[in-house]
């Protein structure tokens, strides 16, 4: 059987925002591609980022002294300004020392940078997504400074200069994975004898993101499992898109691997069931836990009811790639049995209704800031940097694809116009090894506060 008979289900996904859950998507649409293995469909949302340039342009935005607010429709010229990096790399982290309030607006967060970016003594910003809260501060940040959590609002400084404050040591990073019966804790495999604290991270292939977005309800991916998406959806011949102005990309112009530092602590109850630190992998279309199906969404309550918000994995098809170890894994968050908005199908066609205030009222997910296995403190996901698919491959895509290439071709099982052909061998063990930990070094290239060494946990859920 074919990869194409095993990987065939395509669906698109609309993005939330933090700035109003409730609203409907009217920005970019997250891709949603769903593998389907044996009539078993298993997804993996795709998280959209913005900009790959350490600078950004957006309209000048004039602003009312009255209101303090922006008059965001008012676009006169464009104006470049410095990237801003969230603190801690982090997410709900406010610095315990802003300095002075220099100013004050209600904006979406990119207006915020700009708004900090054109104001005198202002150098880094709290923004709060869900009020549209925009307070700029006078304190100059590294990104390293304590914080305290905060539920709604996250520091944000300006930084002119590299993409991290840290040094890279140079050393060599290689890939592990933990033994079943241990668990990754501190940057070690540690035995555990029932239900842990978990920290590591997974990725997500995407091109464009939301920095406002709030990451609950969706399904990521370990290394190995990314690089199968990878190599089996994205840079596969098969995957190309042809774009409305003739030229050709990767699928849905996916261009990075976006890497998340996650902590995990699954439920007692989990684990007196199946004796496992993982639980049941659920897929989720458009933010809504489905199986794959919309009428199984209230097996996926069962599960919830039953185990808590628990945080589910399966292992990646055996017999396809090489990337061993490779799994995926479902974060459940608020209202997990509806869909984001109603532009998604399930309410098109199926009757559905997006999320409503008292069902995430009800059902308030697993996300929280330090995991402790009750059943709704599960998990705990940050952003944790990105890689453009262009550094690991070490050549550009889009010259490839443009000039009569391709990046992978399944029956050449390499690259065609490719002076590397960084994709050959997709079921080589060892080319695979090899791409993993050519990705595992540049995460510690690029972002050097983050140990990149991480141990993977293994996949553990049986049924």
């Amino acid at each position: 059987m074919g990869v194409t008979r095993l990987l065939a289900i395509l669906a698109i996904t609309s993005q939330v925002s933090s700035e109003d859950l409730l609203d409907d998507c009217q920005e970019e649409q997250c891709a949603l591609n769903a593998l389907q293995m044996k009539s078993r469909k298993v997804s993996m949302e795709l998280w959209q980022h913005d900009a790959d340039t350490e600078a950004f342009k957006v309209p000048d935005i004039k602003a009312t002294a009255a209101t303090g607010r922006f008059l965001e429709t008012d676009v006169s010229s464009e104006v470049s300004i410095p990237r801003f990096y969230p603190l801690n790399h982090g997410w709900h982290k406010v610095a315990v020392d802003g300095g002075d309030t220099v100013g004050f607006s209600r904006s979406s967060l990119r207006y915020c940078e700009y708004f900090c970016a054109t104001t005198k003594g202002c150098h880094s910003i709290i923004s709060c997504p869900k009020t549209r809260a925009c307070h700029l501060k006078s304190a100059a940040l590294t990104g390293s400074e304590p914080f305290k959590h905060d539920p709604y609002c996250q520091t944000w400084y300006m930084n002119m200069g590299s993409v991290t404050v840290g040094t890279w040591s140079g050393k060599k990073v290689e890939y592990q994975q933990c033994e079943k019966g241990t668990v990754p804790q501190g940057g070690k495999c540690v035995k555990a004898d029932g239900p842990a604290t978990m920290t590591f991270y997974q990725y997500s292939a995407q091109k464009k993101y939301d920095p406002d977005r709030i990451w609950e309800n969706v399904d990521m991916a370990s290394l190995g499992g990314v690089l199968f998406y990878l190599h089996n959806e994205v840079v596969d011949s098969k995957g190309e898109q042809l774009n409305k102005d003739g030229t050709k990309s990767t699928k849905f112009d996916i261009d990075r691997i976006v890497r998340f530092k996650v902590t995990v602590h699954n439920t007692q109850a989990l684990w007196k069931q199946f004796r496992s630190q993982f639980g049941q992998f659920i897929q989720f279309d458009y933010g809504q836990a489905t199986f794959g199906m919309p009428d199984h969404v209230k097996k996926c309550n069962d599960i919830w009811s039953k185990f808590g918000f628990e945080v589910g994995c399966q292992i990646v098809p055996d017999g396809i790639s090489g990337y061993e170890g490779g799994f995926w894994s479902s974060f459940p968050g608020r209202c997990p049995s509806m869909p984001f908005s109603d532009d998604a199908p399930q309410v098109i066609h199926q009757g559905e209704h997006k999320k409503t205030i008292s069902c995430m009222r009800d059902w308030a997910g697993g996300s929280c800031p330090e995991p402790d296995g009750t059943p709704d403190c599960t998990w705990h996901i940050e952003p944790a940097g990105y890689v453009m698919l262009n550094e690991l491959m070490g050549e550009d895509a889009s010259e490839i694809l443009n000039s009569g290439g391709h990046l992978y071709d399944e029956v050449l099982d390499g690259g065609l116009g490719t002076s590397k052909n960084f994709w050959k061998g997709k079921k080589s063990t060892k080319a695979c090894k090899q791409r993993m930990d050519k990705l595992l070094q540049l995460f510690a290239k690029k972002f050097p506060d983050f140990d990149a060494s991480l141990p993977d946990p293994t996949c553990d859920f049986w049924r």
